[in-house]
């Protein structure tokens, strides 16, 4: 081959590479069909190799590595300066265990070899403690537990966004990095945090209960209590069960139209901005309608208290934390201790009721048997004990 000759071809194949290259980018040709069309066109081997990014490729000549690239953020590295033959490759990564070596790797002119290194990565731990106990923990914006909290299988170098997150306590963050032979360490402490001074519970109303609160002159109430809807959703709630009643005018009288059952969740919490599902309470009578003036007035008075307030737990906030439900009407106060008796044959278990509403409470264990775990759906009866 002559030296002109040598040099057309030195010269014509970056700049054929080069339009192809335009060429892909322009009508977004995958990798493979590209190196496919580059190799038909040049005749000679296409080398990719799809591996973890920061991969470093050599090839081996005698005892001699020769460097062919580093695979890039995309996890690919593309190649046609390797000569056909028969080729030996070395794959080094910085996380890595140990290097990948891979034997007989035939390239051919004008076609493509593609090449998947089995890399083993080396990986760190993750350990999250937080007080008080009950508190959500969130790493990369995903729910993984609560109070306490270990992860493994996380990739060296990798940053990861660790919350702690308390509808009382409010959010405390923090950014570890994860590093090889280490356990990455994050400690929270919202006790010394200013308590919210409000419930931060939300209810986001679906299609039908949002658009009757939309017209004109409805009445929106929560467990009994007149509530306001800000862009759609009832907020500053106490979290857990909740019953929404909408109400509307009628020839000078409020008839309710509407009546559901829903979750309030904590706006800290996944889901919060989501519309809730309501499940349809049947009636057991039927309301007697109140005169529009009197809308915005106090809910009447509920009729005497049965003799036993039965109910089921709805939520379980935490081991000592529960959200319970009552079937029948009852008139206990907020901070009311009972007895909640879940089988006849099971000591009672000592209540005290942070918060009570209509339909619920807040209930904190303060005494259960040894062992027992008061768990979701728990039917129970409830004693006042003062």
């Amino acid at each position: 081959m002559s030296f002109l000759t040598r040099l057309q071809n030195f010269l014509f194949v970056p700049w054929l590479l080069g339009a192809f290259s335009l060429f892909a980018f322009s009508v977004a040709v995958p990798v493979e069909a590209f190196a496919e069309a580059t190799s038909a066109a040049i005749a000679r081997p296409f080398f990719i190799v799809r591996a973890e990014p920061g991969t470093q490729v050599f090839r081996l000549f005698g005892e001699e590595k020769i460097p062919v690239g580093v695979v890039g953020k995309d996890g690919i590295l593309d190649s046609v300066a390797i000569p056909s033959g028969t080729h030996v490759f070395i794959f080094e990564h910085e996380n890595a265990q140990a290097p990948c070596r891979v034997d007989n790797v035939k390239l051919r002119g004008g076609e493509v070899t593609k090449l998947v290194p089995e890399l083993k990565m080396r990986t760190g731990e993750l350990l999250v403690s937080c007080l008080p106990v009950d508190v959500a923990l969130f790493v990369d914006g995903e729910l993984k537990g609560q109070g306490s909290l270990m992860m493994g299988g996380l990739p060296i170098g990798q940053e990861v966004t660790v919350e702690a997150r308390s509808s009382v306590y409010g959010v405390q963050t923090r950014r570890v990095k994860i590093r090889a032979g280490e356990m990455a360490k994050v400690n929270f402490d919202l006790r010394g945090n200013i308590p919210a001074q409000k419930p931060d519970g939300k209810i986001v109303l679906p299609d039908v209960p949002l658009v009757l609160a939309l017209q004109t002159g409805a009445v929106v109430k929560v467990d009994g209590v007149i509530s306001k809807l800000t862009d759609g959703a009832l907020t500053e709630l106490p979290v857990g069960p909740r019953v929404v009643e909408i109400l509307l005018p009628l020839k000078e009288r409020m008839i309710m139209v509407w009546r559901g059952a829903f979750a309030a969740r904590s706006a800290i919490m996944p889901g919060s901005d989501l519309p809730a599902v309501a499940t349809d309470i049947p009636e057991q009578t039927s309301p007697e309608a109140a005169p529009a003036a009197d809308a915005k007035s106090a809910p009447a008075a509920s009729p005497a208290e049965p003799a036993k307030i039965t109910g089921k737990v709805a939520m379980a906030l935490s081991n000592t934390r529960f959200q319970i439900a009552f079937n029948n009407t009852q008139s206990l106060k907020s901070g009311a201790k009972c007895r909640l008796v879940v089988a006849s044959d099971l000591e009672p278990l000592l209540v005290r009721l942070a918060t009570v509403t209509g339909s619920g409470a807040l209930a904190i264990l303060e005494k259960s048997p040894e062992g027992y775990v008061l768990k979701e759906g728990t039917a129970f009866v409830l004693e006042p004990t003062e």
